[in-house]
């Protein structure tokens, strides 16, 4: 019997009962131990049989490898064809695609404009962001001039003071009538602190007034 005649009836068997071992293909179509691991790892190297991770025991405690059909791999299904579709034979999808694009370049148009705006006050902003610097640069330059004028009339008006101080020094002082002094200190021991200074010094001027009639 030809190696090809056993290997159709270990596929048919192995296909039949789904797995089975080399004693167990033996056993159930009676051909020799050697005649069935040929044709076997035949199979196995034709990539026809793979040999599983089962192994089962058979009148021994030797556990034997079991054998099954490798699957077939199905076969891709070629992609169902669209079918070609004619805008110009449906005026409701034309019109709609003729309304979309008329919005998408409408709002291209609008991002251009946007963008041009964008670009105008970035620069509009550069510009004005130099012209702030600039004046308060200018400010702070007028603070500091302000600063030292102020400071400079400051020491003018003390020197100022203190020349007219030193004239005053040098000017004959006028007599004091004894008279007065002694009508501004008797008023002022009676109503100093109890009247404002300018109105004692009005009710010592009428009083000295009176008395020297």
């Amino acid at each position: 019997m030809s190696v090809s005649h056993i290997e159709k009836h270990v596929v048919n068997h192995l296909t039949n009962k789904g797995a089975a071992t080399k004693y167990e293909l033996k056993e159930a179509l009676g051909y020799t131990k050697g005649g069935i691991q040929a044709v076997v790892k035949n199979l196995v190297t034709n990539g026809r049989v793979e040999a599983t991770p089962v192994r089962k025991k058979h009148n021994t405690n030797r556990g034997h490898t079991v054998y099954r059909i490798v699957a077939a791999p199905v076969a891709a299904q070629p992609a169902p064809e669209s079918p070609s579709l004619n805008i110009f034979e449906h005026a409701g999808l034309y019109n709609r695609l003729t309304a979309l694009e008329s919005q998408f370049k409408h709002l291209n148009n609008n991002y251009d404009k946007l963008q041009k705006n964008f670009d105008e006050l970035s620069k509009d902003e550069v510009a004005t962001y130099e012209r702030l610097n600039k004046a308060v640069k200018l400010i702070n330059k007028l603070e500091l001039n302000r600063i030292r004028i102020e400071d400079a009339i400051n020491a003018d008006r003390s020197r100022m003071d203190g020349f007219a101080a030193r004239l005053i020094a040098l000017e004959p002082q006028p007599e004091v009538d004894p008279l007065y002094v002694e009508i501004e200190r008797d008023i002022t021991a009676k109503l100093g602190g109890q009247v404002s200074p300018e109105l004692l010094f009005t009710i010592i001027n009428e009083a000295y007034a009176e008395r020297t009639k």
